[in-house]
């Protein structure tokens, strides 16, 4: 239950309304009674096994932290109030985003977390409803919110079960591993559209098994992150925001792969790199020689007969068309391009903010022939006020005296 009514003062900070609760600490929409800014108010309770350490450097995938005080007994943090919608609600409205969009959401999540251990901190309870999602002009952007605490062992565990790491389930501290292992489902539900199933989970989760469209290297690094054994998960998860990103991008592939957790795995790396060029080599040598052995076949055999009566070639097969809802517009219009589709563009006023694609026909997952037109509905932004539309009886008042004189 909200303690505080809309008018109560903390510090130098009115409440405006209640934002949201939960077992630690309450969240409110407050206004700095010297700024007027809006800010995000979190009270937590009295104790001070509860009192978090506030991240020291602001971040792009972090809100921002303003200051921290105490107001009848309990501690307090004032972070800057981010408009938006949590990634729980875009997912609602929106559906599964696409490959590129998952992944660029994952890999801003994933350099937020980062950020934080490299500051001392875990967040341990990394979830949908705790990443805000919201448009600007470089696009969508995510920011983790209900930001971490120290690892302590006399703190009560808090983590969703859906999202938390088995070891945390099983009573454990949250740690940044556990923050990996969250991440993970996180970008398995970006992927798939599907919530796993909660509980301990005693294998890792591959959204390839839901979405056949998962390249294998990003399934193998869900798989990773939502490795049972925490050991086993990537370290950095700076390394994991950067191969992320570069799935984000159309015309990158991640080739760098994580770093290995131990020494016994950089040796076995090496062992297998050795056994991977000679591999390579031997391959080599037999593609030479099959290649020779083709030509030598061609040479011997009759000539081949005239155009005319060649039997006519095989239709190139099909292209997927790929999703590209929600894209930037020139962005879309690239990938089907590299696809081998004639990309054609059409405006129409809506919310979604201007330059982004609201709809394409044919949609994504419709198997085409190449060259095929996609059209891409883009975004105009929304419809004009009716101020805009004032102006237009004067314009034709202006044209009659024109006629008129």
């Amino acid at each position: 239950m909200m303690g505080l009514e809309p008018g109560a003062v903390v510090g130098r900070y009115r409440v405006l309304r209640p934002a949201g609760e939960g077992g630690l600490a309450e969240v409110y929409l407050a206004e700095d009674l010297g700024s007027g800014r809006r800010v995000a108010l979190k009270l937590w309770r009295a104790g001070p096994a509860t009192r978090p350490v506030s991240p020291p450097q602001p971040h792009p995938n972090l809100v921002q932290f303003l200051e921290a005080g105490e107001w009848e007994g309990r501690p307090y943090q004032v972070f800057e109030w981010v408009d938006g919608a949590d990634l729980a609600g875009y997912i609602r409205a929106n559906g599964r985003p696409d490959l590129f969009t998952a992944c660029r959401l994952g890999a801003q999540v994933a350099a937020g977390l980062a950020a934080l251990h490299a500051a001392g901190l875990v967040h341990g309870d990394v979830k949908p409803r705790n990443i805000i999602v919201a448009a600007g002009d470089a696009g969508l952007t995510a920011r983790l919110i209900d930001l971490g605490e120290p690892a302590n062992p006399g703190q009560p565990v808090l983590a969703t079960p859906l999202y938390a790491a088995p070891e945390v389930i099983a009573g454990g501290q949250p740690t940044p591993a556990a923050d990996a292992y969250s991440l993970g489902v996180v970008l398995f539900e970006l992927l798939t559209g599907v919530t796993p199933a909660g509980g301990s989970r005693s294998e890792p989760l591959r959204p390839a098994s839901l979405n056949p469209a998962v390249p294998p290297g990003l399934n193998r690094l869900v798989a990773r992150l939502t490795d049972p054994d925490p050991a086993r998960r990537p370290p950095d998860l700076e390394e994991v925001a950067e191969l992320l990103g570069r799935w984000a991008t159309p015309d990158l592939t991640p080739t760098v792969p994580l770093r290995p957790t131990s020494r016994l795995r950089t040796a076995r790396a090496t062992g297998r790199r050795h056994l991977l060029r000679a591999a390579l080599a031997g391959a080599l040598v037999l593609m030479v020689l099959l290649l020779a052995g083709v030509r030598l076949t061609q040479l011997l055999q009759p000539s081949a007969p005239p155009a005319g009566e060649a039997a006519q070639a095989a239709p190139p097969p099909p292209v997927t068309v790929p999703a590209v809802a929600r894209l930037p517009a020139d962005r879309a219009a690239a990938l089907l391009t590299e696809t081998g589709l004639r990309p054609e563009t059409r405006q129409t006023y809506s919310t979604v903010p201007a330059g982004l694609v609201v709809d394409q026909e044919p949609p994504a997952g419709t198997q085409v022939a190449p060259g095929t037109t996609v059209t891409l509905t883009v975004s105009a932004g929304p419809p004009p006020t009716q101020a805009d539309d004032r102006h237009e009886p004067e314009r034709g008042r202006g044209k009659k005296r024109g006629r008129d004189g």
